[in-house]
C-alpha cells in the first residue's frame, strides 16, 4: 500500500540504501534504518511505521528482539535471510522471504502485510465507534454551550438530541424525582 511507512533492517548498508530507494519509488516511505541489532532496538522502541523488514542475522546478532518489541507494538515483521525459513517458534506465523529475492516479490509482501494493517486498523476503527454508539446516551446535556458547536466536537453524537441543562432539570423537577446527576 503506497504511503505506509517501512522499518528497515540489514547489516549491508549498500542493501538498506537499495531497499529504501526501491521502496521510496514504489511510494513508500521509509520510517528508519538501522544497520546493527542496537539501532534495530532504538527504532523498535520509538519508530512509527506500519512494517518492519528485518534481516535476521546481523553480524552474529539476531534480531530477534527488536522483532519481539515491533510485534508487541503491532508493527508487522517481515524476515529475510539468506538461510532458509528456522526461527523460534514464537514467530512460527511471522512472514519469511529468502534472499535475494525478486524486488516485485518483496513489495509485494510488504503491500500484503501493509492492507492487512490498515484494514486491522479500520476495523478497530468501526469496533470502537460501533461500541461508542451503544455507549452513548440518548441525550446530551449542555450548559451555556452552543448546540451546533457542542455537535462540531463531537460528531459521533450527531444523531443525539441536545437539551439545555436548565430546561431538563426543569422538566426533571416538575415531575418531583430527584435532580439529575450534573456529571
Amino acid at each position: 500500500m503506497s504511503g505506509s511507512r517501512v522499518v528497515l533492517v540489514d547489516d549491508d548498508s549498500v542493501i538498506v540504501d537499495s531497499l529504501a530507494f526501491l521502496l521510496e519509488v514504489e511510494g513508500f516511505k521509509v520510517a528508519g534504518a538501522a544497520t546493527d541489532l542496537a539501532g534495530a532496538m532504538e527504532l523498535a522502541k520509538s519508530v512509527e511505521a506500519d512494517v518492519a523488514v528485518l534481516d535476521i542475522n546481523l553480524r552474529r546478532e539476531l534480531v530477534y528482539p527488536a522483532a519481539d518489541e515491533l510485534i508487541a507494538r503491532n508493527i508487522p515483521v517481515l524476515f529475510t535471510s539468506v538461510r532458509p525459513r528456522d526461527l523460534p517458534a514464537r514467530f512460527a506465523s511471522t512472514p519469511f522471504l529468502e534472499k535475494p529475492c525478486l524486488p516485485e516479490v518483496l513489495i509485494d509482501r510488504i503491500e500484503r502485510l501493509s492492507s492487512q494493517v490498515e484494514a486491522m486498523r479500520l476495523a478497530a476503527k468501526r469496533n470502537l465507534e460501533a461500541s461508542a454508539s451503544r455507549l452513548l446516551p440518548t441525550l446530551i446535556l449542555c450548559s451555556n454551550v452552543n448546540h451546533s458547536a457542542a455537535r462540531d466536537l463531537l460528531p459521533c453524537w450527531q444523531a443525539c438530541p441536545i437539551v439545555p441543562i436548565r430546561n431538563a432539570m426543569a422538566r426533571r423537577s416538575a415531575n418531583s424525582g430527584p435532580a439529575p446527576c450534573p456529571i
